[in-house]
């Protein structure tokens, strides 16, 4: 008997107990509140929202920037068991100038800012779309009276990347330099992943658990 298949299935069970484990801890963590899927179009935030509330990468997918209103995220999902709420909302500079994105990161808890590490690094005007919404973000936490905000960002598509992790750290610390706004990303730090690998929603997981834990 060829032994692979077997280990590659024992491999694959553990991973789907692996992400219902932490989906379970995440739920009782988050119990009651928002949770803000954001970041610019094609960014990856539609495959990871889907991975916390269908516990699978997008299959079909709509982008959510491409909707003609904008008053509301594309995609919401309402957990009425555990009261927690995922919205995703769209990438388009539309939500930027139209007070959209201030609203909506007013309202929600958890907010998780996912951005294309491969476009990041290579194309300038990437660079300062993703710098200026991050900048908001410090911001709104620095002047804010309010409970600071649970937020988790991810550098996503790494796997198109030909480097290394530490590679690309160093690359990314070194295009948001001295900035004021840099504080927010020491503060948080930046997950990198490829968001189509299971491991990669429970890196995700595992991050809002831990920071959501050290807030209650």
């Amino acid at each position: 008997m060829n032994p692979i298949p077997i280990i590659w299935c024992l491999g694959a069970i553990l991973a789907v107990g692996g992400l219902v484990f932490y989906k379970m801890r995440f739920n009782k963590a988050a119990n009651g509140k928002k949770l803000l899927f954001l970041g610019p179009e094609e960014s990856g935030k539609t495959t990871l929202y889907n991975w916390f509330t269908k516990n699978q990468p997008t299959t079909n997918y709509t982008a959510s920037g491409d909707k003609n209103d904008y008053e509301d995220p594309t995609h919401q999902f309402v957990d009425e068991k555990h009261k927690i709420r995922y919205a995703d909302m769209g990438g388009s500079d539309w939500f930027l100038n139209h007070g959209e994105f201030e609203k909506h990161y007013k309202e929600n808890d958890i907010l998780i800012f996912v951005f294309d590490v491969k476009k990041y690094l290579n194309d300038n005007g990437m660079r300062d779309d993703v710098n200026a919404r991050i900048d908001f973000m410090y911001t709104m936490e620095k002047h804010s009276r309010e409970k600071k905000k649970c937020i988790v960002f991810v550098g996503s598509h790494i796997d198109q990347l030909d480097l290394k992790k530490t590679e690309i750290e160093v690359k990314l610390r070194e295009s948001v330099g001295n900035k004021e706004y840099s504080e927010l990303l020491q503060n948080n730090g930046i997950l990198l992943a490829d968001l189509t690998k299971k491991s990669s929603a429970i890196k995700v997981l595992k991050e809002c658990i831990i920071k959501m834990e050290k807030k209650s």
